[in-house]
């Protein structure tokens, strides 16, 4: 019989449940958490040490939610190593470019004459990330895992300053960047000034279909977690940076996405890559809920978009300067390991 065990923790992000038994491991009689109690669950991809009468230790993976990851976890060495998260961030990755690339890659095909024609497919390549998650999530835990993932979204058990922070701070940053290009004599241009109505209904469009809903649930909601695991919560925010910006490499080849083509890519990466380290602060902070960096995504977007004059030079260098000296500041007061997640709670033998 298994008895669980649990301890106080301080936040979603860093409850650890630690299962003890007597008996032979079963899998399906790992008991889920009792909510009732107020006792708060695992993140996902936290690795459960379970103790087995006479075997030494083996870890299984839970999900955010506390309960074991389904079909993708069911590998358990007595060593304690299980290549569940692996397996899960290849399949991620794999299914992400297949989706978003094979939608962009036609096109970029055709811009460089190496194809004479290609057929007119919808214009849905920036759901890569999303639709993979969802598709994994699905496959590991059916209907209640894809429930969960989209839940998240609505996730509202952190303090709720942070919503303020996801949308003020990209303001913020590219603020910066604006008042170097103006203090350096470009003459700033707001196409969209006076017209409050217009701002509202781009900030609603940018966060359905300019990005944020497209990628979030994947990026933020599926990846972040297990890459934090292994890499500490920096490493993790700038391996999804690096993964993010690279995903996006073909719309630099095509004409009709503006904000992309012809503009340098090396660039760009620096910026998304440092901006993710931000958004994992973020992320960390609200207990892994998806709505603030709904909105961080959406707020960096739309500031962007709002604000042309960013094209110039002197503003582009300067907002990534502000950008690059944020996440320093984060990262020094947060720390390299934590970013945001609470201090681990140390569990006795």
């Amino acid at each position: 019989m298994l008895q669980l065990t649990k301890y106080a923790p301080q936040s979603l992000t860093e409850a650890r449940v630690r299962y003890r038994s007597n008996t032979e491991h079963e899998l399906g009689k790992i008991p889920t958490c009792d909510t009732a109690s107020g006792t708060l669950l695992p993140k996902l991809g936290t690795r459960v040490c379970s103790p087995l009468a006479g075997t030494g230790n083996c870890n299984i993976c839970l999900d955010r939610y506390g309960y074991p990851s389904g079909k993708m976890s069911h590998t358990i060495s007595q060593s304690g190593d299980e290549d569940v998260g692996t397996v899960g961030i290849v399949l991620f990755l794999v299914l992400t470019f297949a989706w978003s690339w094979g939608f962009w890659g036609p096109r970029v095909l055709l811009e460089m004459g190496l194809v004479e024609s290609v057929p007119v497919l919808p214009n849905l390549g920036a759901f890569g990330p999303t639709v993979a998650a969802f598709l994994l999530v699905a496959y590991a835990n059916g209907f209640e895992g894809v429930r969960r993932l989209a839940g998240r979204a609505m996730q509202f058990d952190y303090p709720k300053q942070w919503i303020l922070v996801a949308l003020l701070l990209p303001p913020a940053i590219v603020g910066g960047g604006l008042a170097v290009a103006v203090a350096t004599g470009t003459t700033p241009v707001f196409p969209w000034a006076g017209q409050p109505v217009v701002l509202l209904i781009a900030f609603g469009w940018i966060l359905v279909l300019g990005g944020p809903v497209q990628e979030e649930f994947g990026w933020r909601g599926y990846l972040l977690d297990p890459l934090q695991e292994r890499l500490t919560p920096l490493g993790g925010g700038l391996a999804v940076g690096v993964v993010w910006a690279v995903w996006h490499l073909p719309l630099f080849y095509i004409p009709s996405e503006t904000i992309y083509y012809d503009n340098p890519f090396l660039g760009f990466a620096v910026s998304i890559t440092v901006f993710s380290v931000l958004m994992t602060w973020v992320y960390n902070s609200t207990n892994g809920s998806l709505l603030p960096v709904l909105l961080m995504h959406t707020s960096w977007n739309w500031a962007q978009g709002m604000f042309p004059i960013l094209d110039s030079d002197p503003a582009s260098l300067a907002m990534v300067g502000f950008l690059v000296a944020a996440a320093v500041v984060v990262v020094v007061y947060s720390g390299v390991r934590r970013l945001g997640k609470p201090r681990e709670i140390a569990q006795p033998d």
